[in-house]
């Protein structure tokens, strides 16, 4: 399709590796490490695979990387547009209408066509895990499945790599409202995500290169 050419001219753009900053330790003591890391990746290209081959060679063992929505340049794993929320007042008479094009374009379906979600399912059933949020905005597009990791009784703690737009704003507040909208159970909300001061902002290309200058 037209649209799905157009995004993959977008996302085909090189990354940058000065946009990258100085390698991590990657040597962390074992009990400091997880089992095993699973990275729902929202975006349809490869960066993560750079950023994890740069930061942290020695735990791409134990790092899978889930292209939850779908993978560029991959025939076998197709990008999925559309929406998410089939909690939505709108989506039962979706559901039941006869027109199955009105379906086309709910990711529910699409899910179906590859194995990223139950892969999703195995990981969440397997273990207690936590939840680290990176540049997603949590909102209603993705929300069955967002829900399904939030009010999963393994899930055990989110914690948000907020944005610091400047040295009084961040959108911290804005991405727990978000987060809400996806527990059915509020006890459960104030219990899993955690506060401000233990949270960290997730740090920026033009920030990170800044303090490169500066040092």
């Amino acid at each position: 399709m037209e649209i799905n050419r157009k995004y993959e001219e977008i996302f085909s753009e090189m990354i940058k590796k000065e946009e990258i900053s100085k390698k991590l330790d990657d040597n962390l003591p074992d009990e400091f490490l997880p089992a095993s890391t699973m990275i729902l990746n929202f975006n349809y290209t490869c960066t993560v695979e750079q950023y994890l081959t740069y930061f942290l060679p020695n735990m791409r063992e134990v790092i899978k990387v889930n292209y939850i929505h779908g993978q560029l340049n991959n025939p076998e794993n197709p990008l999925i547009f559309g929406f998410g929320d089939d909690y939505d007042r709108n989506y039962e008479e979706l559901e039941e209408s006869p027109m199955n094009e009105l379906k086309e374009h709910l990711k529910s379906f699409w899910y179906f066509r590859t194995e990223n979600y139950h892969n999703l399912i195995k990981f969440i059933e397997a273990d207690d895990y936590q939840v680290y949020i990176m540049g997603h905005s949590c909102g209603q597009s993705d929300k069955t499945m967002l829900k399904m990791i939030f009010e999963h009784p393994q899930c055990k703690a989110i914690k948000i790599y907020y944005h610091q737009k400047n040295k009084y704003e961040n959108d911290f507040k804005k991405l727990t409202y978000e987060i809400a909208r996806h527990f059915s159970n509020k006890l459960k909300m104030r219990e899993l995500i955690t506060p401000l001061k233990k949270c960290m902002p997730l740090p920026q290309a033009n920030v990170i290169n800044h303090y490169k200058k500066v040092k």
